[in-house]
């Protein structure tokens, strides 16, 4: 039961740093992601369902307003189909390629904001 209370505040944790992306960052920040194309879809998807991203109505964003808004914050190209890629990096195994949030969690222990340890400056 406590395992999977901390994956759900994980996922709220990676929710919030997705939303600060959104709402207090902008293009002319020359953000760029680091990380691969596959992580920050799985991770975007992640934060999608989560259902706590909302615009300034009180909508809840879709995934794909969400993955066009950050792509363009972390000059990224759009993937055509950004379900299969958070698909693919959901269903990812093994020792050296685990799926976004194992390793997310496992960062969360270290740094308090994960996801930009792959966002460069």
């Amino acid at each position: 039961m406590n395992q999977i209370n901390n994956c759900r505040e994980a996922k709220l944790h990676l929710a919030s740093e997705v939303e600060q992306l959104l709402k207090n960052h902008c293009m002319e920040e020359q953000l760029q992601w680091k990380g691969s194309t596959v992580d920050l879809m799985e991770a975007l998807h992640i934060a999608f369902l989560t259902n706590t991203l909302t615009d300034d109505d009180g909508q809840y964003l879709s995934f794909t307003a969400i993955v066009q808004r950050v792509c363009q914050l972390l000059h990224v190209r759009m993937p055509r189909n950004p379900y299969k890629y958070a698909a693919q990096g959901s269903q990812r195994q093994g020792f050296r390629n685990r799926p976004y949030m194992d390793r997310y969690m496992f960062l969360l222990g270290i740094n308090p904001n994960p996801l930009w340890q792959q966002i460069e400056r």
